[in-house]
């Protein structure tokens, strides 16, 4: 049985200590679970200091629940924060998707030189109504980048289609006349094909 909160908060700070980040990542995620403001301290005061990666992803998580008023502020934080494999960065783009916060759309945009989970962030972004996610994501496919037209076509296949299939075909057969480079325009052409199958 699940412990009462007032036992929790007792026993969670010192396993927020711990010297195994497991058990420290353990700890701040079950305190997402209590919340209010010991959680919000010792969640932020993880985020910013402690040394583990996946410590400061599971602390991350629990902020944007915990505290929403101050979720942007955490994840700006997060996008500009040095990580393996880019862990944090990659949770700050889930914490965007997860609380639609389409002020960081511009530097989701510019972080699609280095990766492809931007693209997908702005997918998800552009097929829940938001215009400018879109019509970045769409400029894209022209991008001088081979990797990052192959993304956004990705985007657009696997993660837009989820949202919105409609305005996913929509879109590619309005983008698919000024598509320049070939290998891309026959990718497009595919999906679009594929999409429309009954």
């Amino acid at each position: 049985s699940e412990l009462p909160d007032s036992i929790t908060m007792r026993v969670i700070p010192g396993a927020a200590k711990d010297t195994s980040a497991a058990v420290r990542a353990a700890a701040v995620r079950v305190m997402a679970k209590v919340g209010g403001a010991a959680t919000i301290t010792i969640a932020r005061d993880m985020f910013q200091h402690d040394s583990s990666d996946e410590v400061r992803v599971a602390a991350l998580a629990t902020l944007i629940q915990v505290d929403p008023a101050h979720a942007h502020d955490a994840l700006a934080s997060a996008l500009t924060m040095p990580s393996y494999r880019d862990g944090i960065q990659n949770a700050a783009f889930e914490g965007i998707i997860q609380t639609n916060d389409t002020g960081f759309i511009d530097r989701v945009d510019t972080a699609m030189a280095k990766q492809e989970f931007p693209a997908h962030v702005l997918a998800v972004l552009g097929a829940r109504g938001n215009v400018r996610a879109l019509d970045l994501l769409t400029s894209h496919l022209n991008d001088q980048r081979a990797p990052v037209r192959r993304w956004t076509v990705n985007a657009f296949a696997n993660t837009m289609t989820r949202v919105n299939k409609g305005v996913t075909v929509l879109r590619l057969k309005a983008a698919l006349a000024g598509i320049t480079y070939p290998d891309t325009r026959q990718l497009v052409t595919d999906l679009i094909a594929k999409l429309e199958k009954p």
